[in-house]
């Protein structure tokens, strides 16, 4: 698999091989990502408005300034999809607009919540797409108020957070989902 980025003749975003059929916007107003499987789609779409012009690394579209300060990445996976916010400033985490996020849900799949705090998207009894609790986290340096808790390997630099996940030392905490 390769799951760099690779403009299509449509102008989205897809990996350039994947067993995921997954397309990422090229900015505007369509949806964030769509993911297709077995001739069902699920698309969710930035409900801010329209996003601007990602920036494509690797396997990842940056949208930034979606908030301000705040940056939207999706990422793409072995099975879909992944996106995460990274917000920028403590000023930017001051936002109000954070506390209660929400995505528009489109294509054949509706989202149902799982016992465990997750979610799918399911259509027609088929699960196209699921999620876990979704949590976030913070990579500020350690201060007094949060000792590092960084785990170290044999001589290995503890893992940065990255939009990928969290890394050792960050401090991380499940969201609610409504």
């Amino acid at each position: 698999m390769d799951l760099s980025l690779v403009r299509g003749g449509d102008g989205l975003w897809r990996p350039a091989v994947s067993v995921a059929d997954v397309r990422f916007s090229s900015g505007g107003s369509g949806p964030m990502v769509t993911l297709v499987r077995q001739g069902m789609s699920f698309s969710l779409s930035w409900q801010g408005g329209s996003l601007p012009a990602p920036t494509v690394a690797g396997e990842s579209a940056t949208y930034s300034e979606v908030l301000p300060g705040v940056d939207l990445v999706v990422r793409a996976t072995w099975t879909g999809f992944s996106h995460v916010l990274v917000v920028k400033t403590p000023e930017a985490a001051a936002n109000p607009a954070l506390r209660q996020l929400r995505f528009d849900i489109g294509g054949d799949a509706r989202a149902v919540q799982a016992g465990d705090g997750g979610l799918r998207a399911v259509a027609n009894g088929q699960v196209l797409a699921e999620s876990a609790t979704a949590t976030m986290w913070d990579s500020t340096p350690s201060s007094a108020a949060r000792p590092q808790t960084t785990a170290r390997v044999a001589g290995m630099a503890a893992a940065e957070s990255s939009p990928a996940g969290p890394g050792d030392a960050a401090a991380t905490r499940p969201c609610g989902r409504r």
